[in-house]
């Protein structure tokens, strides 16, 4: 299986990583602050505001995440950009959104 590519920056602005394209939208943030290994739910907001639980997974498997999810202007891509913390070194990757 191929990895999902990765979002790529042009001149400060994120790209699709599916076609490139420099316009994708912010549609909604899921936020995880746990200590490691507790199992609690997050947070989702969406671009009016409106609060609810996460309904992706964290990208953490131990503790605290954040994924922003994009959705192309100009292809059917829709991404995640997440930022995750594993034996406390955070990284920064793309996946695929869940539907």
């Amino acid at each position: 299986m191929e990895p999902f590519p990765v979002f790529e920056v042009d001149d400060g602005s994120l790209c699709c990583p599916r076609c490139g394209f420099n316009y994708p939208h912010q549609t909604t943030v899921e936020v995880w602050n746990r200590n490691e290994d507790v199992d609690v739910g997050g947070i989702r907001i969406n671009k009016d505001g409106n609060v609810a639980e996460a309904t992706g997974d964290n990208p953490s498997t131990r503790r605290s995440g954040v994924g922003i999810a994009f959705k192309c202007e100009e292809c059917p891509c829709n991404a995640e950009l997440v930022n995750r913390e594993l034996c406390g070194k955070p990284s920064i990757h793309t996946r695929p959104q869940k539907s």
